[in-house]
């Protein structure tokens, strides 16, 4: 973050207060398991202000483990069942809370937590208005209960820990008269359990045992977090299927808890960490159950403001919570948002730890010719490739492709991983006023389509991923050059052509044009992806050049660039990219084209390091520095 930029964030919280975001209070975390003591870092600070760890393993049927700060690290709850808490030995289950996340232990009986295997963990910290811990002994059947959640809460969930009994859940659109149970796929009963629920107290009625011990988790959905202090974080509400139905949530969820309420069927639990891709399988949790996670059935997709039910039973009533998806703050660093990532292959597969959390991969070979520019996005799915340097659709690679469950992590499979073949990868992770990610499917009537990059779209790359099609290329950087109807091709080294077939409107902070008549961009029915840039200080930039055949500063980025996309737009030039991993040097810098599949060239001085961009050297070619040519680029530093 540049002192600037810094200085003024600083001043604006003093100002305004504490701001809490999304990423300060949830965080869904997958990870794989050591076998001994394992630390997860997820920015949460547990230690401090407390709050509730959730961990199921995901690929063996074994119970998940609930546990909280205030009943303290070795007392284990299991939602599957009714049992009393379990207090755990040293050597087992939670080690520790931090300040930043917990520790792990691995103990036989109690191993799901940290065997060598992937799990997935929900991690709630308290704060008013979102999430609260409390815990009561019972007084008599009935029995009243305060609370800091400062809000009326939407969902409760309420278990006896000193005893069995069931988890006897609240859900606000089903109103006091009825509850449901966590560890039960039962219909909703009708019974007035949890009454009198105000901002700070609420009645547990005629089931209590006198001298019991309960817990309470309390949700709530105030309209208090972001940058202005007025955003909603969470958010529940009663849908009916249709069997197919979408729900306006107002923002993008990352994790959705669903239950059918007039019927019986179990719980429903999906991320966006281990994935609900458009049109693809998901990935499924039953928190009644113990059974391992299920990843045959299509049942949700998460949209830019809410998500779709889909192959759901006809006329059943879904009560749901839904938490957004963060980061909601903007990025510090470049770092935050782009890494590259270079790696020589041993014909195995391999994960690869990550300083980001990737949610668009490009991967290729960098010295053999022929082979695919490998896109891979988290919303269309792990092991789903699209290629920059061809126009087919969406290729289901499977289990041979990149695999993206994972937090600050990539898989990489043999279809990615020849032996000895050096590659190289290209990741982004999904940031406000930086870099967004939307999938939408085209209806062939609508002329836009909504996104969380939070300001207007400088540069958006749209790829029809059912057709075999080319990449459409627009923004405002475009725009600029020519008019809103101009476009590019991401797969061919043609000059910008003026086409009003493409865009239909002018793109804002919350939508972004497409044309329906256009198969590039909507047709009716068929799935897109849409890659969205903008322009932030010292972090990235998207901006054009105009060549002089000299050495030529473009230094609009602010910082060093770690990563430079470079495209003629007045005449034909290919889809340039360089990386500082690779070298932006004084001397011989490797590069790619993204529109074709040649092997990396090395032995060119095209481009060298500067402190607020790069600068493009007199040797570079038209491609690069034609005098009086036009160049679009994007720069991440």
């Amino acid at each position: 973050m540049t002192n600037i930029r810094n200085a003024l964030i600083q001043s604006a919280g003093s100002a305004g207060g504490d701001k809490v975001y999304v990423e300060d209070v949830f965080s869904t975390q997958c990870y794989i398991g050591n076998g001994s003591t394992k630390t997860i870092t997820n920015g949460i600070d547990l230690s401090g202000e407390g709050g509730m760890v959730w961990t199921k393993t995901r690929p063996t049927a074994y119970p998940a483990s609930i546990v909280d700060t205030v009943r303290g690290i070795k007392s284990d709850l299991r939602p599957s069942g009714g049992d009393a808490a379990a207090t755990l030995p040293a050597t087992a289950g939670f080690a520790a809370f931090n300040d930043d996340g917990y520790t792990v232990n691995q103990w036989s009986e109690w191993g799901s937590l940290n065997t060598t295997e992937a799990h997935v963990s929900f991690t709630f910290r308290k704060q008013e208005g979102f999430f609260d811990v409390v815990t009561a002994t019972a007084s008599g059947a009935t029995f009243s209960v305060n609370h800091n959640l400062g809000t009326i809460p939407k969902v409760i969930i309420g278990k006896e820990t000193s005893g069995n009994g069931a988890w006897y859940v609240y859900h606000a659109s089903l109103g006091t008269t009825k509850y449901t149970m966590l560890d039960s796929a039962n219909a909703a009963g009708t019974f007035s359990l949890y009454t009198s629920i105000t901002d700070s107290s609420f009645s547990y009625n005629g089931i209590g045992n006198t001298g019991a011990n309960y817990i309470f988790y309390l949700f709530g959905d105030d309209a208090s977090f972001g940058d202005g202090g007025d955003e909603q974080i969470l958010k529940t509400g009663i849908v009916t299927a249709n069997p197919n139905t979408s729900v306006t949530l107002g923002f993008e969820p990352q994790w959705l808890l669903l239950k059918k309420s007039n019927g019986t069927e179990d719980w429903l639990q999906v991320d966006n960490m281990r994935g609900t891709p458009t049109g693809a399988n998901d990935a499924w949790l039953s928190p009644n159950t113990a059974a391992a996670e299920v990843t045959n059935w299509d049942g949700v997709s998460f949209t830019a403001t809410g998500f779709t039910l889909q192959n759901m039973s006809a006329a059943a009533d879904f009560i749901y919570m839904a938490i957004r998806r963060g980061p909601m703050k903007e990025p510090d660093a470049g770092t935050d948002v782009f890494q590259a990532q270079a790696y020589t292959g041993d014909g195995s597969t391999r994960e690869f730890a990550l300083n980001i959390t990737p949610d668009w991969t490009i991967n290729t070979p960098r010295n053999i010719a022929g082979d695919a520019r490998a896109s891979n996005a988290r919303l269309t799915g792990s092991g789903e490739e699209i290629y920059t340097n061809g126009n087919q659709g969406l290729y289901d690679a499977g289990s041979a492709g990149m695999q993206f469950d994972y937090t600050k992590k990539i898989k990489v499979q043999s279809y990615r991983d020849t032996n000895t073949e050096p590659y190289i990868n290209w990741h982004f992770q999904r940031y406000p006023k930086v870099f967004d990610v939307a999938v939408y499917t085209g209806d062939g009537s609508g002329t836009s389509q909504a996104h969380n990059l939070t300001v207007i779209p400088e540069l958006k790359i749209i790829k029809n991923l059912g057709e075999s099609i080319f990449w459409v290329v627009g923004g405002s950087v475009i725009s600029g050059v020519g008019g809103r109807a101009d476009n590019l091709v991401l797969d061919s080294d043609a000059a910008t052509a003026s086409d009003s077939t493409y865009w239909d409107a002018a793109d804002t902070a919350t939508t972004f044009s497409i044309k329906a008549s256009n198969g590039a961009s909507s047709n009716n029915g068929i799935n897109y992806v849409a890659y969205l840039f903008a322009t932030l200080a010292g972090i990235s930039k998207v901006g054009t050049y105009t060549g002089t055949g000299n050495d030529l500063n473009v230094t609009g980025l602010g910082a060093a660039a770690r990563f430079v996309m470079i495209k003629r737009t007045d005449n034909t030039g290919g889809w340039y990219v360089y990386d500082s991993t690779r070298g932006i040097v004084s001397g011989n810098d490797p590069y790619l084209f993204l529109n074709d599949n040649a092997v990396e060239v090395t032995n060119t001085d095209y481009i060298d390091a500067h402190a607020s961009g790069f600068t493009i050297t007199s040797s570079a070619p038209d491609g690069l520095n034609a005098s009086g040519g036009t160049y679009l680029y994007l720069a991440f530093s």
